[in-house]
């Protein structure tokens, strides 16, 4: 037995420096740590690809569920662990969609407000930052406000992040639903956001960002398909050690097809609804970048109608 315990300590030192996904609190709409204040609109049998449970709730101005203007969805986390949390939330994105969907995070010593597009086509996470909250269920975030129009409301994730300090950490987040614009770091076609990278069913290809210090980068991969379609991140070190660290392949929207991390599936990046695959709610994946390493990130396919994203987001050390 003793020896079984050294080398599987042996084995975990020989694994690359990828860190996979943190645990995450998810909070869905219809959960119990879900308030819901007002009249809202239930999606109802429409599928919802990469909403949470593939169904979303939204305010409308027909009956039977005509809105009062008092709407509001108040999503509370049971934080187990006090420290800092990246609060992020999630909707689905149509044209008819309010401009100025205002949300609130009310944190440990204060609360911030943002107010976000929701226009677009697809399903949509968007971060509001990173926040100090006390272990407990004192802090939330809401959508407090639709603008008048019509608000949709799906989900909201709260990820450790750190114990962090006393402030919160809002400045450069952007949604992914924001066009992102050129930075320094990132080479390949298109452009990319301060340290951030962003491909979707508008702009694939491959795009690499490369670490002018130390820092963490976390992906944020989605593989929703019509057709034939493929993800791929590929890290190559200062010192020429090169890995693919995800890769991702589907044939159609049928092909159930997990995730691959460091060349092991992930069950739980697909789920079966109704016996057919959908990939499931996006999770981030953290890698441990030293000053010089590289990573590539590669979105390619027939999207059909789908909304696949491969999201990079980078933080400083």
């Amino acid at each position: 037995m003793k020896k079984f315990f050294l080398f599987v300590i042996f084995s975990l030192l020989l694994l690359p420096a990828a860190v996979f996904a943190e645990s995450a609190i998810v909070i869905d709409e219809r959960s119990s740590g879900c308030k819901l204040d007002g009249v809202w609109a239930d999606s109802g049998i429409y599928s919802a690809p990469g909403c949470v449970n593939n169904k979303y709730m939204y305010t409308s101005v027909h009956p039977p569920a005509k809105k009062t203007g008092k709407e509001k969805a108040t999503y509370t986390p049971d934080i187990k662990k006090a420290g800092k949390y990246k609060v992020e939330v999630s909707w689905r994105a149509t044209e008819n969609r309010s401009s100025k969907v205002t949300y609130e995070v009310v944190y440990s010593g204060g609360s911030f407000k943002k107010t976000v597009n929701q226009r677009g086509d697809g399903h949509v996470w968007s971060n509001m930052g990173s926040f100090p909250f006390e272990a407990g269920n004192k802090g939330y975030v809401a959508m407090i406000s639709d603008g008048g129009s019509s608000a949709c409301i799906d989900a909201a994730r709260f990820t450790y992040d750190g114990e962090g300090g006393a402030q919160p950490s809002t400045s450069g987040q952007s949604s992914m639903n924001e066009v992102l614009g050129g930075a320094s770091g990132v080479s390949g076609g298109g452009s990319a956001a301060a340290g951030d990278i962003k491909l979707d069913a508008s702009s694939p290809g491959s795009k690499t960002y490369t670490f002018e210090a130390d820092g963490v980068a976390v992906v944020t991969p989605f593989l929703e398909t019509y057709g034939n379609a493929s993800i791929s991140v590929r890290v190559k070190c200062a010192d020429g050690k090169e890995f693919e660290w995800m890769s991702w392949n589907r044939a159609n929207d049928s092909d159930p097809a997990p995730l691959n991390v460091n060349g092991k599936p992930v069950p739980e990046s697909i789920t079966m609804n109704g016996g057919d695959p959908s990939p499931a709610q996006p999770a981030d994946y953290k890698y441990e970048a030293k000053k010089g390493d590289a990573i590539t990130l590669s979105l390619e396919g027939s999207f059909g109608k789908a909304n696949p994203r491969l999201v990079l987001n980078v933080t400083k050390k």
